[in-house]
């Protein structure tokens, strides 16, 4: 690869900063990619910012050259997909589906036909500081990826399984000895991919009675994320919903109290992350006198917000020694309610955006030399 950097102070309010990079790939050819970037402050208290650019990523090893392989099974239970079922036993007649409601096997595998993903990118925002203790930042961002690769998402191939003929394969089971359908996820290049947000960010210092106290806040709040399943298809969204196995969660907030005396530091910490609505289920109803009554289909409920605090004391007893403790989730908060079936294997909670450990204990010792 080769990079060049240009750096133009037009003026002593104004700067411009222009790259080029150039990369040769053995497998994927040789791709040039820039970035233009300017800054603009008219005054010392603020500054106007932004950026344009563009991207390449190339797959990884694995995901270009893995060999068929278990990928364990679906997160969420099925009914025969029979148009998969038709589709492969025009070759082979033996393979068979699952029971009614169950589990399939899923296979995975690399892809020698996986393009490398390219992406375009801007940002604009400014910085805002009118005095020495108080500084905010907001940045409004763009991303797009063409050819983003992945896996297909398990409720989309078992929920329309005719538009996806090609991600069913077979599964031998060396149990009972039968051939079983199973759902099939190489990596694929599946569409463009669009997102854009706000990142805001803020700092106050002053001194207190007990000593100085620095607060910062860190916010992303997203305003678009759309994505296809498959390259010039339908445009979907799991923006603040479940949908695909994932959740894109329209804001996240993290804000901090650091409160310095002397050779202690005491740090208070929130992270909330916004509700979404869950993914959709078949419910039943109880009858007052506790049986089963009549089903309600996508059903869907709200998973609430999630807010935990961590608290942190550290003590510089020497230059070269340093106590560090603290608590996560200091009031043991409890993971939201989801009732997602899919993706992760835990149930009643999803994961991926909530910690299921609970109030956590830890104590760090620090020795420079």
């Amino acid at each position: 690869g080769a990079f060049a950097e240009l750096m133009v102070p037009f003026s002593k309010q104004l700067e411009v900063t222009t790259s080029l990079r150039h990369d040769q790939y053995s497998d994927f050819g040789g791709t040039t990619n820039y970035k233009l970037a300017g800054r603009y402050q008219p005054t010392r208290t603020f500054l106007l910012r932004g950026s344009m650019g563009t991207g390449f990523r190339a797959p990884s090893v694995p995901q270009v050259a893995a060999g068929k392989q278990s990928y364990g099974v679906t997160g969420g239970s099925y009914n025969c997909p029979v148009a998969a079922l038709n589709f492969l036993r025009a070759s082979d007649p033996t393979v068979i589906c699952r029971p009614a409601d169950s589990q399939y096997d899923m296979v995975a595998s690399g892809n020698k036909d996986l393009k490398p993903e390219k992406s375009q990118q801007w940002t604009l925002g400014f910085r805002v500081e009118p005095v020495e203790w108080a500084s905010l930042g907001v940045d409004w961002w763009n991303v797009r990826i063409k050819d983003r690769f992945g896996l297909q998402a398990e409720d989309a191939v078992m929920g329309d399984p005719a538009s996806y003929l090609n991600n069913f394969s077979t599964f031998d089971d060396p149990g009972s000895g039968n051939r079983y359908l199973a759902v099939y996820l190489p990596n694929e290049n599946l569409g463009n991919e669009r997102y854009s947000g706000l990142d805001i960010d803020g700092k106050l210092m002053f001194n207190t009675g007990i000593g100085r106290l620095t607060t910062t806040l860190h916010w992303t709040h997203m305003l678009k994320y759309d994505y296809q399943r498959m390259k010039n298809g339908a445009w979907y969204s799991n923006l603040g919903k479940f949908n695909d196995d994932a959740v894109t969660v329209r804001n996240i907030v993290r804000l901090n109290l650091a409160l310095k005396q002397g050779a202690f530091q005491h740090g208070l910490t929130l992270n909330y992350k916004s509700g979404y609505w869950d993914q959709p289920q078949t419910v039943s109803l109880i009858n007052p006198d506790g049986s089963l009554g009549a089903d309600i289909d996508n059903f869907t409920r709200k998973v609430k917000s999630y807010l935990t605090v961590d608290w942190q004391t550290r003590y510089e007893m020497y230059k070269s020694l340093t106590l560090t403790a603290g608590i996560n989730n200091l009031f043991d908060k409890d993971p939201p309610l989801s009732l997602k079936d899919t993706g992760s294997h835990q149930m009643g909670y999803d994961n991926r955006y909530a910690d299921h450990y609970g109030r956590t204990f830890y104590f760090n010792l620090n020795y420079r030399f």
